[in-house]
């Protein structure tokens, strides 16, 4: 996480979503790549934006902006 000031940081950090065996493409893993801003509003943090981009081929599970292991 990165401050930028009291009340407000931004996040960037890998995801995988493990698909199972009911998924079309059978079980597989999708990797994604996730940037937020976050606010402080009365003690809590809030995502205020979040963009999430999908590194794996959803559908089939390949690997598509980084090799599996990176």
């Amino acid at each position: 996480m990165a401050a930028l000031g009291d009340g407000a940081a931004v996040v960037h950090f890998w995801s995988r979503l493990a698909a199972g065996a009911a998924h079309p493409a059978g079980p597989h893993a999708v990797d994604t790549l996730i940037l937020a801003v976050l606010v402080r509003r009365g003690g809590a943090w809030r995502i205020k934006a979040l963009e999430n981009v999908t590194l794996t081929d959803p559908r089939t599970g390949e690997t598509v902006l980084r090799k599996p292991g990176d």
